[in-house]
């Protein structure tokens, strides 16, 4: 059962229009972030998927498939690392992974938690009552907020929520980060939209008082005015403005770094490679895999927040498998799966000893 949510009628703590946030950015929102040529490329692998799935139905492979982690267990930070280690070395699909595959490339965290993406709200939730979790009448609030890689991290968190009686208000817009640099689209009427709605989000979230803050965003190849991606300066000074903005005595701030970016979408990938899945790794020292992490644990560590290092959570040795403990982790080529997501209640549990829970 999915943690609780919490709709209402619209209040003084909304945002005006977040619509019109969304149809400023609609080629933006026809497709998944930082994938370019990707629908191509999932087009044809739907045709490998169908007959990799006939393959298996034919030869009884999974007469009876089902999600790792179906359980509820979530696993420690040993036990994560161990399955991570052991993902390295796998070469094929097994039958029940073969049976996620059909699935994979729609297991978004919008996908299961449906006021996440609605007719109130568009693909955003810019508002303090929208999107509620976890105990959703505490008067201790924990606010999660950034793009969809923010969103991403919600079957981790909200679980944490519950369990420790708190109120989780998310509040991300796909494609605009928390941290405060300056994306830009040039195909919409406002290019720089992203700034206008982070600001109205720093106000509320200031207005909530939040025991905490969760800041995740989308690390890399993110577009700025020249016509080059954000550089690491300019996204360390960000996200350091960003934190400056929303710590407080009582507000703590924590930035969860970024999930590894591949070359391409891993269903895809383990679509077409379902025999040598090595060749869907990818190797963290690579930047274009990390991304702008160091950047962000440098401005956590310079501006007091608490920066939490994921890269355990996903690589061994600086490698990064496409599969772990069973579960294809990914949706696409930068985005945690659903299912690998609630695997890492337990992991993100430990990494916020005591900026949640009891005080």
């Amino acid at each position: 059962m999915l943690p609780g949510c919490l709709g209402s009628p619209r209040s003084p703590g909304s945002v005006a229009s977040p619509l019109r946030i969304r149809q400023l950015l609609p080629s933006a929102f026809g497709r998944v972030e930082g994938e370019r040529g990707e629908h191509v490329e999932r087009k044809r692998s739907g045709v490998v998927i169908a007959v990799l799935a006939a393959w298996s139905l034919f030869t009884g492979l999974f007469a009876s498939p089902m999600l790792a982690g179906a359980s509820g267990l979530s696993p420690t930070s040993a036990q994560l690392a161990a399955e991570v280690a052991s993902g390295l070395h796998q070469q094929a699909l097994t039958a029940a992974e073969a049976a996620q595959l059909l699935g994979a490339p729609g297991d978004f965290s919008w996908s299961n938690y449906p006021t996440l993406e609605s007719k109130d709200t568009g693909s955003t939730c810019s508002t303090t009552f929208h999107c509620v979790y976890g105990d959703v009448t505490s008067s201790k609030v924990v606010v999660l907020f950034g793009d969809s890689h923010a969103l991403m991290w919600l079957p981790a968190l909200a679980p944490l929520a519950a369990a420790d009686h708190e109120r989780l208000v998310v509040l991300w817009l796909g494609l605009c980060p928390a941290a405060q640099v300056s994306v830009y689209f040039a195909d919409v009427d406002d290019p720089y939209v992203c700034n206008t709605w982070r600001s109205a989000m720093e106000r509320l979230i200031v207005g909530l008082h939040p025991s905490l803050v969760l800041l995740a965003d989308k690390s890399s190849d993110e577009p700025s005015a020249n016509g080059s991606h954000v550089t690491a300066s300019v996204w360390q000074r960000g996200m350091g403005a960003t934190i400056a903005a929303l710590r407080t005595p009582t507000t703590k701030v924590a930035v969860l770094g970024d999930a590894p970016t591949f070359a391409k979408s891993v269903p895809v990938c383990l679509s077409m490679h379902p025999t040598s899945l090595q060749r869907c790794t990818v190797r963290f020292d690579d930047p274009a895999t990390r991304g702008l992490s160091g950047a962000e644990a440098a401005a956590a560590g310079a501006g007091g927040a608490r920066y939490i290092n994921t890269e355990s959570w996903f690589c061994a040795h600086d490698q990064c498998p496409a599969i772990i403990g069973g579960t294809i982790a990914y949706v696409d080529s930068n985005h945690v799966s659903f299912a690998y997501a609630q695997q890492l209640s337990g992991a993100l549990g430990t990494a916020l000893a005591g900026l949640m829970g009891p005080s």
